[in-house]
């Protein structure tokens, strides 16, 4: 599990680090290219987008390597466990 927790670990760093570069280019480029409120706005929006996308596909990346981490281990899933509870009720209520 201490892996998994890695994992997770680099991929939320990835993406914090990823937001900051983000806005510190944003605000470089404007200073640097005198651009007007509205033009920065905009490339801010436009990064802001880009990094909504990059984050989608960190937590694919994340879901997937997960995936991957459970099917090394015997874990049982949410399944597994609500089936488990209907066999017990079911096994309960013939003992009645």
């Amino acid at each position: 599990m201490d892996f998994l927790k890695e994992v997770i670990e680099v991929g939320l760093g990835a993406l914090a680090m990823t937001k900051e570069k983000a806005e510190a280019l944003a605000k470089d480029i404007i200073k640097k290219n005198n651009l007007q409120k509205a033009e920065g706005e905009k490339l801010i929006k436009e990064l802001k987008l880009k990094g909504a996308k990059q984050e989608k596909e960190i937590a694919k990346v994340i879901s997937k390597l997960m995936k991957e981490a459970q099917s090394q281990f015997t874990v049982a899933t949410k399944a597994d466990i609500d089936s488990m509870e209907k066999k017990i009720k079911k096994c309960k209520s013939c003992k009645k």
